[in-house]
């Protein structure tokens, strides 16, 4: 961990300042496309493993295109972890691929987005990653992510708008996926969705400072924003009907319960989110629907405080699902031009089944 932390203070200290931006932008009379790239690298030293690894985190090509006015089109592709471990290098697939519509004529509609857009199922999970304390979410908020709609851009049709300070979504969107509905505990597993019901709901976010309009949803504001905004999800879907290992059938609901807490206040930041998790699969050896199904809970709080350019932080996190887990992190953050060019390291020590520990140094490139 020494020799991580020498080699990060030496590689921060002699890179130049510069303004904060991202991507190229050509444009007509009519037309706008805007082209950019993302690269989140990691080494680590994992206890747990007794292994080292460095891998590219996050691979991805941005487009953003206005063809028309007051629409533009949201679209990037995406190689996640290429190189990690014993995966290789990897695949391109989407991420978001959307169709933003701004309503202008609404007193309290701001937009209408169609296709691949992220659902706010977490406010952590709708940060983009280029604004995470850490490049990896926390459990409960990755359990949460597929929980009801499958990598929380399932396609999905969803409204976005504000009533004053209260900033709002409504969505109807497409479920979840058989690689989402993994069992805690037992040898029979879901083999594939058979058929399933939309899943529904939405998400208040009530802004006591700032707003929507002036305050992404984003874990760091590098210490720049004064906001405190509280919220409160809910999504569901009614019917999941499945097919299990054993070839029988296996048909249930399920919700997911998101509360969330959001300070920020210049240099010192505060976030904290808690889950329920209704419908939960724990057990599909078991032949009661009582026994199969349980609800399960989580949550995590981090903060920082931001001293120049220099920003520590910690985070406790927590996910119940038949067996606990608690993790702690403790890192530095080095954002030496905002989201375009920041570096860190973190140290990770969580207890899911036997302590374990990460030791992890971080170059996270927006460009």
């Amino acid at each position: 961990m020494k020799r991580l932390f020498t080699i990060l203070l030496l590689f921060v200290q002699y890179i130049p300042t510069a303004h904060s931006s991202w991507g190229a932008t050509y444009e007509d009379d009519s037309r706008k496309v805007k082209i950019g790239g993302r690269i989140q690298a990691i080494a680590e030293d994992n206890s747990d493993s007794d292994s080292q690894d460095f891998y590219l985190r996050r691979l991805r090509l941005n487009i953003v295109y206005q063809p028309w006015e007051k629409h533009t089109f949201v679209y990037d592709i995406r190689n996640d972890k290429s190189n990690f471990e014993d995966d290789g290098d990897g695949g391109f697939a989407i991420g978001d691929a959307y169709w933003q519509i701004d309503v202008e004529d609404s007193s309290w509609i701001n937009n209408v987005r169609l296709f691949r857009a992220k659902v706010d199922v977490s406010y952590s999970q709708t940060s983009s990653s280029k604004n995470l304390f850490n490049p990896d979410r926390t459990a409960p908020s990755e359990h949460a992510a597929s929980y009801v709609v499958s990598n929380r851009r399932a396609a999905n049709a969803q409204v976005n708008g504000n009533i004053d300070r209260l900033a709002f979504q409504l969505v109807i969107s497409d479920g979840v996926q058989s690689d989402d509905l993994e069992s805690s505990k037992g040898n029979r597993t879901v083999e594939k969705v058979i058929g399933q019901k939309f899943t529904y709901g939405g998400k208040l976010r009530y802004y006591f400072l700032g707003s929507s309009e002036e305050n992404k949803v984003q874990d760091t504001f590098y210490g720049q924003k004064k906001s405190v905004s509280i919220g409160l999800g809910y999504f569901a879907n009614d019917k999941i009907t499945t097919e299990l290992s054993d070839t029988s059938e296996f048909s249930f609901s399920r919700d997911l319960v998101n509360a969330e807490l959001s300070v920020a206040l210049n240099s010192f930041r505060l976030l904290a989110e808690y889950f329920e998790f209704g419908g939960d699969i724990v057990n599909l050896d078991e032949t009661d629907k009582e026994e199969i199904l349980g609800n399960s809970y989580g949550g995590y709080v981090s903060t920082e405080y931001v001293l120049h350019k220099w920003a520590p932080y910690i985070g406790f996190e927590y996910l119940n699902r038949h067996r606990e887990l608690k993790t702690y992190t403790l890192g530095l953050n080095y954002y030496e031009l905002d989201a375009s060019r920041r570096y860190g390291i973190a140290y990770k020590r969580d207890g899911k089944g036997g302590e374990s520990e990460r030791t992890y140094a971080y170059a996270m490139l927006n460009f």
